[in-house]
This record gives C-alpha cells, sequence and structure tokens, in this order.
C-alpha cells in the first residue's frame, strides 16, 4: 500500500465550458500503460490530461467509455515516477478489508467490502441497493472481471471517481464511481479490461 499514491494520477476532460475531474488508477498490463477511471470523469472527451503527482502532464487517448458500467479506459505513456497497480484474480469475502487513495488527498481510506449491488443510475446519480442473494452466496461473485457493481463501508468525497477499489492485498478489484461520508460504490474491473 506504500506506493499506492504512485499508481494514481488526475484525470481532467473538458466537458463545454466545465473541467470534469477524477482519480484515476495506472494499470500496467501486457498490451501497455492504461488509466482506468470512471466513465462520467471524462464524459464524451476524445482525449483527456492526465496529471502525474510530480504535476507533470500529458495529453492521453481515451480508447474506451462504457457508461452502463461508469468505467473508462486510457491509453497513456508511463510517468517517471509511476507503478502499475496489480490486478486481483479474486474478490474478497464479504466483511473482508478493502480500501481506496483519491488523488487529491494522501489518506488511505479503509473499511469493510460488503458485496454485490444493484446500482441504478438515475440522471447521473448512483442509487444503490443490496444484492442480499448475493452476499450470502459469496461464491456467486468471485470474479473480478464481471463488470458488476459492489459497495464497500467507507467514505469517499467529489474527486474520488475513478480511484481504485483495492484488495486487503493491495490488488484492484474495481474502480470508485460514487459514495458519501459512509460508503463507497465501485463496478468490478472487467467492464473495462
Amino acid at each position: 500500500m506504500q506506493n499506492l499514491s504512485r499508481g494514481t494520477v488526475l484525470v481532467e476532460a473538458q466537458q463545454g465550458n466545465q473541467l470534469s475531474t477524477g482519480t484515476g488508477a495506472i494499470l500496467h498490463l501486457p498490451s501497455g500503460w492504461e488509466v482506468v477511471t470512471a466513465a462520467h470523469v471524462v464524459g464524451q472527451a476524445k482525449t483527456v490530461q492526465v496529471v502525474s503527482r510530480d504535476g507533470s502532464r500529458q495529453l492521453a487517448r481515451v480508447v474506451s467509455a462504457d457508461a452502463s458500467h461508469d468505467v473508462a479506459v486510457i491509453t497513456v505513456k508511463a510517468g517517471r515516477s509511476w507503478i502499475g497497480l496489480p490486478l486481483s484474480s479474486s474478490m474478497p469475502l464479504p466483511g473482508q478489508k478493502v480500501s481506496t487513495q483519491c488523488y487529491f488527498d494522501s489518506s488511505l481510506r479503509q473499511g469493510v467490502y460488503v458485496g454485490p449491488v444493484r446500482d441504478q443510475v438515475v440522471e447521473g446519480t448512483h442509487y444503490a441497493s443490496l444484492d442480499l442473494p448475493g452476499m450470502v452466496n459469496s461464491s456467486g461473485l468471485t470474479d473480478p472481471r464481471t463488470g458488476e457493481s459492489v459497495m464497500a463501508l467507507f467514505g469517499v468525497q467529489p474527486g474520488c471517481s475513478g480511484a481504485p477499489l483495492l484488495d486487503k492485498d493491495g490488488a484492484v478489484i474495481g474502480i470508485v464511481l460514487a459514495g458519501n461520508d459512509k460508503t463507497a460504490i465501485a463496478v468490478t474491473t472487467g467492464s473495462a479490461l
């Protein structure tokens, strides 16, 4: 977890007269370096600015954006201080510790993984309800590549959209989409990769 801040960047997208900002999770895949963030951060933009913690900037291309799962992938050139966050091959069990770090601060947010939720987006607002059968049958969601929505019990603020949701070992299981001061909603990485 000590290198987590080196695995996140700021994503800036111009949407009309508005500048949309969020966090991005850095991944080093066999195909190259990518940043995964929330699709509502990039909107309809084809290119975005990616800002490293050392202040360096680069113009990067949005290669995919899935509005239905609210996740986007950006192709980037690696920064000198970057590290690629590892991808998890399994989901945590309900009750296990998960964490995130947003770009705009250095505090590590930790909490309890709740499990799958039904996430409905209405006019840009996420409404989540617990998927009790999915929580009771924890074997139902074991692969983080499903694109399912999940919940964790820790607070997030505006600007956390796109931050990586990490399991207890520091591997990415999802991308933060929304939340409040007590909960975070994330989408598992599968819908993006």
